[in-house]
C-alpha cells in the first residue's frame, strides 16, 4: 500500500498532467481560430503598422496560464462536481476567445480612405460610438477585408467649412463610412508625390529594396496615416502615374 506522501505525489502528478494536457489543447484551439483570423484581417504590411500581434500573443499566453493554474487547482475526478468545474472553465475559455475575436475585429484596418493628400487607415472602433453598434457592424462585415475608398469635401463652402472644423476635433469625414465612395484614381492623381521625396525620411537602400520590382520613373506615392490607432506607425501607398494603387510598403512618409 502507498503511504500518504506517495498518494499526495500521485495526485499532484495527475493534476500536473491534466493541467498540461488542458493547456496544450486550449492553446491549440486558440491558435487555430485566432492566427488565421489575424492573417486574414491584418495582411502584410498592414500588420506591421498595428499592435494586433501583441494582442494575439498576450491573449494566448493569458488563456494558457489561466487554464494551467485553474486545472491544477480544481482537477479531482473523485469530486461530484468535477465535470461541472471543467465545463465552467471551458466556458470561460470560450467567452475569452469571443472577446479577443471582438477586439481584433473592431481594431482591424477595414478601410483605407483617401482624403485629399493622404490615405487614412480607419478601424471599425473609430466609426461607432457604442458597443452594440460596433458589435453589429462586426457581425455584418465579419469577412470584409481592407479595401480602398475615397471621400470628398462638400462642394458647398458652408458645409465644407463645417466638415473641416469637425475634422479638427477628431470627427472628420474619415470616420463616416456612409459617405465613402468607390476609390477614385483620377482624384488621387492630383496628390501624387515623387519617389525622390521618400529619401528625406528613409534610407535609400531600404527604398531600393522595397521598390525593386518597379521602374521608379513610373510610380509615385502618397502617405498612409494610421495615427488614429494607438501605438500605430504610418506607411506609404505606392501608385502608378494614373493614380491606381499598386502596393502598400513599410516606408515612412514623414518623420
Amino acid at each position: 500500500m502507498w503511504n500518504e506522501r506517495e498518494m499526495q505525489s500521485i495526485k499532484l502528478l495527475s493534476k500536473l498532467k491534466a493541467a498540461t494536457l488542458w493547456t496544450v489543447c486550449s492553446s491549440l484551439i486558440f491558435c487555430l481560430v485566432l492566427i488565421p483570423l489575424y492573417m486574414y484581417w491584418y495582411p502584410e504590411p498592414l500588420n506591421l503598422f498595428f499592435q494586433a500581434k501583441d494582442i494575439l500573443i498576450l491573449a494566448i499566453s493569458i488563456q494558457s496560464l489561466f487554464g494551467f493554474v485553474f486545472i491544477s487547482l480544481i482537477y479531482n475526478p473523485q469530486r461530484k462536481d468535477h465535470h461541472f468545474n471543467l465545463i465552467s472553465i471551458a466556458s470561460l475559455h470560450v467567452v475569452f476567445l469571443v472577446i479577443v475575436i471582438y477586439v481584433l475585429g473592431v481594431t482591424r484596418p477595414m478601410w483605407l480612405v483617401q482624403h485629399e493628400d493622404r490615405f487614412f487607415v480607419i478601424q471599425p472602433v473609430h466609426t461607432q460610438s457604442d458597443f452594440s453598434s460596433a458589435l453589429t457592424q462586426l457581425m455584418q462585415n465579419f469577412w470584409q477585408v481592407s479595401h480602398m475608398q475615397t471621400i470628398h469635401f462638400s462642394n458647398s463652402p458652408i458645409v465644407k467649412q463645417k466638415q473641416i472644423e469637425a475634422g479638427m476635433v477628431g470627427k472628420g469625414l474619415e470616420f463616416k463610412p456612409e459617405q465613402y465612395q468607390t476609390f477614385d484614381s483620377n482624384f488621387a492623381q492630383h496628390y501624387l508625390k515623387d519617389i525622390q521625396l521618400l529619401d528625406i525620411y528613409n534610407d535609400r537602400n531600404r527604398i531600393k529594396e522595397k521598390l525593386a520590382k518597379y521602374d521608379l520613373k513610373k510610380i509615385a506615392w502618397m502617405p498612409l496615416s494610421s495615427g488614429f490607432a494607438d501605438a500605430a506607425q504610418d506607411g506609404v501607398v505606392i501608385l502608378n502615374r494614373k493614380g491606381q494603387v499598386l502596393e502598400i510598403v513599410d516606408l515612412r512618409p514623414w518623420e
